[in-house]
């Protein structure tokens, strides 16, 4: 798995994920793999309003090489 972003902005208060790639990635915590996390299709793209918990890491992973793209608020 890999973490998203890999090194989190201090003090963030929202995240979006954009899989900018042609794969299904599949989000989750430090577990993460193909049969259990959550899917983000190609194109898709997915928002989190994490106020009250900013150090909350997200990670992915795929079947293959995907391109995502991260924003952060912070």
């Amino acid at each position: 798995p890999t973490p998203l972003p890999a090194n989190p902005l201090e003090y963030r208060r929202a995240l979006a994920i954009h899989n900018n790639g042609a794969s299904t990635i599949y989000l989750g915590d430090s577990t993460v793999t193909t049969t259990n996390g959550f899917p983000l299709d190609a194109g898709e793209k997915i928002a989190f309003d994490i106020q009250n918990n900013p150090n909350v890491t997200v990670y992915a992973v795929s079947a293959g090489s995907v391109i995502v793209r991260v924003l952060e608020l912070a």
